[in-house]
């Protein structure tokens, strides 16, 4: 199964299983016709010699769109396959939460000893496609940027550079766009201007989407990812999830989240008791990640067991070589600190921030 197969230290093929065209199509994937030996092949590359070296200065990432397969549009590198490349979108979250943009992000990769073929850039996202290529990669840097004088106007490509000796000619290009973050009412073009799962951010290392993981709905092609609409319940839970597992990600790195919350479609293929822990609806709850390779369990019980809500652990081996998988089972509770897509907010002594008032209720049983 994918949620089994690890393509480097921090990154399992289940985390980029969960692409928008993909999860949104509703159609039967048979896992053993989709992820094949190239798909795996181009998923290493893509980890191993891009985004690992990237957490190690940019920090924990998550992933916002991955793998699409052949029938799902998004020709080129997001299929993965050797002639075009491998691709997926990130978000990097302590450069985010440091106020770095984007597009100063991509300056800064031009700059290091990194391979990539391109990176990609979106106007009021914290976003970046980042792919890879064996071949000839042409280290392109392309900004989807909004024109100065008309705010609404549908941002424009511009390819900076093709080869790490080209970013000399454009020196303007890296210039002026640290004010990067969406001001209110203002439609997010990257998406097609839908508030997804991935543009939720519920801590300081997850996204809504991050926590968006079940066994079964790839298969089956069942809906698997929640609608932000209509879900503020469990966005709630996601917050309390990320403030227990905040901490432990700090220390040991990125966690890969391989069973967690479920659509009421999904609910149905469980026992009564499963559904209950997996929807986040209300009581208790339950989440399932991997450590990274090499890290025990001896590092991570210390951050989980005196943490405000849990009411269980439990450790098992995982099929990935040998890390370590441990289910968490909380009770509610109020999360300490509260992130959003547009800036952090942090509270106290339980207030809660004016505009998530109208959730307060939703955060005690």
């Amino acid at each position: 199964m994918y949620q089994n197969l690890r393509l480097s230290k921090h990154w399992l093929m289940m985390d980029f299983m969960h692409d928008p065209a993909v999860y949104e199509a509703y159609k039967p994937l048979p896992f053993e016709k989709i992820v094949t030996e190239e798909v795996v092949d181009q998923g290493i590359q893509l980890c191993t010699e891009l985004i690992e070296p990237m957490m190690e200065t940019w920090g924990v990432a998550s992933v916002s769109a991955g793998y699409r397969p052949y029938g799902f549009g998004a020709a080129g590198p997001h299929r993965w396959s050797h002639d075009a490349g491998s691709a997926a979108d990130f978000i990097f979250h302590d450069w985010v939460n440091r106020e770095g943009s984007p597009i100063k992000l991509a300056e800064e990769l031009m700059f290091s000893d990194l391979s990539f073929e391109r990176i990609i850039t979106y106007a009021g996202s914290e976003v970046v496609c980042l792919a890879v290529k064996r071949d000839n990669p042409r280290f392109a840097i392309i900004e989807n940027r909004n024109h100065p004088d008309k705010a609404q106007e549908r941002p424009k490509r511009i390819v900076h550079c093709n080869c790490k000796d080209d970013h000399l000619k454009h020196p303007l290009g890296f210039q002026g766009f640290v004010d990067w973050r969406r001001w209110p009412n203002q439609p997010l073009h990257h998406a097609k201007g839908q508030i997804r799962p991935q543009h939720v951010r519920v801590g300081r290392y997850f996204t809504l989407l991050d926590f968006c993981r079940d066994e079964f709905g790839i298969e089956r092609g069942l809906p698997r990812v929640v609608v932000p609409e209509v879900s503020k319940r469990q966005i709630i839970y996601a917050r309390m999830f990320a403030d227990i597992l905040d901490p432990l990600t700090n220390e040991v790195g990125r966690l890969a989240v391989i069973e967690g919350l479920v659509p009421p479609a999904l609910t149905k293929i469980y026992d009564k008791q499963t559904a209950l822990l997996r929807s986040w609806m209300g009581g208790r709850a339950r989440v399932k990640f991997v450590l990274p390779e090499g890290v025990g369990h001896e590092a991570a019980l210390p951050y989980l067991q005196d943490a405000e809500g849990v009411t269980g652990i439990d450790v098992e081996d995982h099929g990935s070589g040998d890390a370590v998988a441990i289910t968490l089972q909380i009770k509610p509770f109020r999360p300490r600190t509260l992130y959003a897509s547009d800036k952090l907010y942090g509270y106290a002594g339980g207030l809660v921030p004016d505009h998530l008032e109208a959730y307060s209720h939703l955060l005690m049983p």
